[in-house]
Parts: C-alpha cells; structure tokens; sequence
C-alpha cells in the first residue's frame, strides 16, 4: 500500500495557511523546516516499524501528531467495496464523541469525494473559522473505495511543520506498517508450511506404527499451539484405536481413560470434514465436550484424516475457546488434516505384516474361478524353495591401496610451507612441503666462523712452537667441521618430495604451517593407484562358505552403475570387529588402469559361494539362530 499524492491543490485562502510560520509570524527557514520534518519522518518511521497492533500504532502516531500541531481531530474511513459507497470516517484521538465531527463531517465528506476523484491531498479551511483547517489524503490499496485519512487542525503561530505535509507523513506511516504486517503473515504462512514439511518428514522417517503416531501428535500439537493432541484410527464394528496422545510416551489401550476416548471418537465415524461445536450435530457436540472434560481444556476441534475418498484416521484438538475462535484456526486444521492424511494411510499399509499384505494382493488379484483352487498355490510355493539357485553372500567393502609410503619429517624444525594435502595426485619426486631453513643457515655461518678461528689459531699455536694449544684448536675445527656437515645434509633435506607417483592418501598438514615439527613426524602417506585391495567384510555367520579364489561382483557408491569383478585371494584367518558386528576379512585385487578407484571409496559386493536351494538361502540364518538359541 502506497501513498501516492501527485500535487497540492489548495483551495483559497488555505494557501496562507499552508505556509509554515514562526513564533513572530514571520515564514519559517527552509533549513528548519527540513530538519524538522526529518524527525517527524523519522519518529513516524520508528513508529510503523515498531507497533505491534493496531491500538500500538494509534497511539504512538497521536503522540507525534499533538506533538508538532494543534490536532483537533483525526479520523480514518476504510476501503469501501464501491466507489458509490460514502466513506464511514472513524476517530483515532478518541471513542468517537468528539463534537468537532458534527461541524465538520460534510466538508470532510465533500473534501473525501473531490481527494478520490482526483487521487490527491485535498486541503480547505473550516467554513466559520479562520483558525482550522482540513486535510484529506486518499490512500492508494489498489481498488475501488480507497481509504482516506482526514485531519482538522488549528493555526499556531511557532509549528515548523505544515498540517499537509504531517497528515502525509502519517499516511506514509500507516501505509508501511501494513506492508510490514503483510510480510509478517507472509512469513508465517512460510513457516507454517516449512513447520509442516519437517512434520511429514519426520513421520516418514519413523521407525514404525507407535513412532510414527507419536511425531504426528506432537508435531500437530506444535503446529496448531494446542493443549493437547490424540490421533485415533477407525477399527471393525464402528469402533476406534486410540494411537497416541501428545506428550505421553505409551497409550494403555485397555484403560478408563483410552475407553472414554474411544467413546468420544465413535461420535465422528462418517466425518470428513473438520467438526467444531458450532458445527457439530447434538451427538458430536457431546462428543467434544466429554473430551474437554477428560483432557482438561476449554474447547475442542475434531480433524478428520481422508486418504483416496475414505477416512483413515482422526484427531481430537483441544485448546482454548479464544485460541480456536482466532482468526486463520479453521483454515490451518483443515490444512494440517488434508496434508496428514495420505501419510498416515500409507503408515497404516506398511504396518501390516508382509503375509497380510501377501494374502490381501492375491485376493484382490486373483479370479473369482481361480479362488476355488487356491490350494494350489501353497504346493507351488513349497515346491520352488526346493528350486537351487546361486547362493552370494553379500557383504560391504572398502577400498585400500595395495601398496603405502610414508613421509616423515627428517629432523626437527619448522614446517614453512605445505604444497599437496590429502586426495591430491602426484608425481614422483614431486615437491610436498618445505622445511624453514632460516634458522640452519644462522647455525651454518656461525660455525664457519667458528671453524676459521679454530684455524686460525691452530696455525697461530704451531708457529710459536705451542703443540697443546695446537691440539686443543684442532679438535675444536674438527667439532666445526662435522657439525657443518650435519648442517648441511639438513639444508639438503628441506624439500619433502614424493617418493613415488600415486595419490596423497592421509597429509592434510596445512593447518599447521609454521608450526615446530619433531623429527620422525608422520606427515604423508602416498599411495600408488594402479592397483587397489578391496576388503570385503564378510558376516561371520556367512564366513564359513567363502573361500579363495571364489568369484566377486563388487559395486561401489561412487559408481553404483558399474560392476567390478575379481577373484578372493586372501581370507584373514582372524575376525575384526567393525561396528557392532564380528566380520572376516576377505581380500580382492582389481586393476585400476583409469584411476578412477581412490582409497576410502565403499560399497557392497557379493561373493558366488555355490548352489543352494532356495528356501535353504531364505531360513538358514533363522533355522541356524534358532538350533543356537534353543537346541543348544
């Protein structure tokens, strides 16, 4: 919504009391003029931005409006339907008794038509009084009837800020206040529907029926700020199945309260739409108000959960009377039961076991003429478990370089700089990371200068015949001499290069650049690509029945299109506990010619273990579980 007057019209004499006039009478400075009406714009800014409700922004727009005129009255008319419709004006400065408006409603009234025709500020002075003035502004919102803002204000000498321009800057205000109020709604309509999505989200994820209904109430619970939440499903004989209750972790079906509950959803068997009590037929409103009694609320609201035309569920809401009879409840419980509804069919179907879900498929499927004989159907089934088919055991692999180098740091000293990190392909001899030699060559001109004096004085001491001393600075240049040696394979190792071409498996070292390194550091670790170990980690109820130099099909979540094949070469003897499971470890080598396997890549792969019949494949494990646990 925007104000949007063009230009002042002015009917005469109001043009001399548009001028704004100092205390002497005299016209006001421009200069002061301006900044005075910059934090009247500003006060009105703050204003818009900071009201809560419509009484908030009332008040804080008459504080600023008595503040800066004499205000006699302010009044506002809402949006009409049609153009034809006469303004209704309503008083923001008090409950409506002022008097004022008996005097002035019909030139507000004939000010108001001449500011909607023309889509401007209209000004004019009180007829009877050459101390009061009228203002009227149209506000613009994009349809017939727009509203207008009107004020009557008297002439005091001293006011900086015209009547127009502070009933323009009101205008203004109103207007982006509602802007803001719109975006609020609109945000909270978002949030209403991102609150919704990670509901169904977390229903879908449940892990079964009780989980499911369990996030369902409390989401909705949540969704609808309600006290309390029960979802119930319809049962045979036109009876209910109490699923769950907001905040309570298990329902005791056989309990007073989960019978009285039952006996409350029983009133909503062919409801499918949202029941409240001033919809409610005599039954269902007695329905309501029993669950109010039980669940301690106030009022209450009945959610009928539809999927594909038939009712899969319901939901009793209970929360307080003013809450339900707030506006936009009605429209969010009917939009929270059409969106619950699908999902909780589709719980309702996978909660069934598969033999049920089995049987009713074939039912629905199978001939009338063929229901007859469905005896059949049993032999054939028992007949093909004794079908052999290839047994593969199936298992997850990860994948390791057959060969591994390591590269250490070669003496103590700073780590200047990091070149390669980890998963980067390299060259051999190609340069990793640098050593800080600044502190070596110090130590390596200081001992040059210690090996020239240790020179200078042995050739000294044998000049003047002085054997010892001799001795004594020879041994000293010879203790130079080895330490600049070790100085100088120092300086030689600073670059850390690869020792082979391969892949930078484990190095990320940059973290730590400039940081002390002691000597033997591991810093990385390359490995070659051509050739990769896959170790398959076989269950250890299924290690039994691989072997070497059986088959493997091996996939991999990099490349889940492509298969893999290669021969076991390696069966560890001993198991290794990854997880929470014991498994062996199985070990296959592949070619990888393309270098697209990298180490740590995973998957899954099946070992061929022979041919076993097919209900021997389906049972063993339960067969082999159930001899360990109760034949043993």
């Amino acid at each position: 919504m925007d104000v949007q007057p063009r230009t002042l019209r002015l009917n005469t004499p109001a043009e001399a009391w548009f001028q704004p006039t100092s205390g002497t009478g005299g016209q006001v400075e421009p200069a002061v003029q301006a900044e005075v009406s910059g934090q009247l714009g500003r006060q009105l800014l703050d204003a818009a931005q900071r009201a809560g409700t419509v009484t908030e922004l009332v008040g804080m727009l008459t504080r600023a409006v008595q503040a800066h005129s004499e205000c006699l009255g302010l009044w506002l008319a809402p949006k009409r339907g049609t153009e034809d419709a006469p303004p209704e004006f309503r008083s923001l400065l008090d409950a409506g008794e002022n008097p004022l408006w008996q005097a002035v409603e019909q030139q507000v009234l004939d000010l108001a038509g001449l500011a909607q025709v023309a889509g401007e500020l209209q000004v004019n002075q009180v007829l009877g009084s050459e101390r009061r003035i009228l203002v009227v502004v149209p506000l613009r919102t994009g349809g017939k009837g727009d509203e207008l803002l009107a004020g009557c204000f008297e002439r005091v000498h001293g006011s900086h800020v015209t009547p127009g321009l502070l009933l323009l800057l009101v205008a203004q205000a109103i207007a982006l206040w509602r802007k803001r109020r719109a975006a609020d709604s609109l945000n909270q309509i978002n949030l209403t529907f991102s609150q919704t999505f990670q509901a169904l989200q977390a229903v879908a994820l449940a892990t079964g029926r009780q989980d499911a209904a369990i996030a369902m109430v409390n989401h909705v619970r949540q969704l609808l700020d309600a006290r309390q939440v029960v979802l119930a499903s319809p049962a045979k004989g036109g009876n209910w199945r109490v699923e769950a209750i907001s905040d309570v972790e298990a329902v005791e079906s056989r309990s007073e309260h989960a019978a009285g509950l039952q006996q409350c959803f029983a009133a909503f068997n062919v409801s499918s739409s949202v029941v409240t009590g001033q919809t409610a037929e005599p039954r269902q409103v007695q329905a309501l108000a029993d669950y109010c009694q039980l669940a301690g609320t106030q009022d209450a609201v009945f959610l009928p959960l539809s999927a594909e035309g038939r009712l899969v569920g319901g939901m009793l809401v209970g929360a307080g009377a003013a809450q339900l009879e707030g506006r936009g409840f009605g429209e969010s419980a009917a939009f929270v039961a059409a969106q619950f509804g699908p999902p909780w069919a589709l719980v309702q179907r996978t909660s069934q076991a598969w033999y049920q879900q089995l049987g009713k498929a074939l039912m629905e499927h199978c001939p009338v003429g063929l229901r007859k004989h469905f005896w059949i159907l049993p032999l054939g089934v028992t007949g093909l478990l004794f079908c052999p088919v290839p047994y593969r055991v199936s298992c997850q692999n990860e994948l390791h370089p057959v060969q591994r180098r390591f590269l250490a740091a070669p003496f103590e000293g700073v780590l200047e700089s990091v070149l390669a990190r980890s998963g980067d392909l390299v060259e051999k001899d190609q340069l990793l990371a640098r050593m800080d030699g600044s502190n070596l060559e110090l130590e390596r001109s200081g001992l040059q200068a210690q090996l020239a004096a240790a020179l200078k004085k042995r050739d000294s001491a044998l000049a003047s015949g002085n054997i010892a001393e001799s001795q004594i600075a020879r041994s000293e240049a010879r203790r130079c001499e080895s330490q600049l040696a070790l100085v100088d394979s120092k300086l030689s190792r600073l670059e850390l290069r690869s020792p082979m071409a391969g892949v930078v498996v484990s190095g990320d070292m940059d973290k730590v650049e400039g940081a002390r390194l002691e000597m033997g550091k591991s810093l990385f670790e390359v490995a070659p690509l051509e050739k990769m170990m896959v170790e398959l980690q076989v269950p250890e109820a299924d290690s039994r029945h691989v072997r070497e130099g059986q088959v493997a099909t091996m996939k991999f979540n990099a490349y889940p299109f492509r298969n893999w094949e290669g021969k076991v070469a390696r069966v560890h003897p001993r198991s290794e506990l990854v997880g929470e499971a014991n498994v062996f470890i199985a070990e296959v080598e592949l070619n990888n010619q393309d270098g697209i396997l990298r180490p740590g890549m995973k998957g899954w792969g099946k070992v061929s273990a022979g041919w076993q019949p097919l209900g021997w494949i389906w049972l063993h494990h339960a067969w082999e579980r159930f001899r360990y646990v109760l034949v043993w």
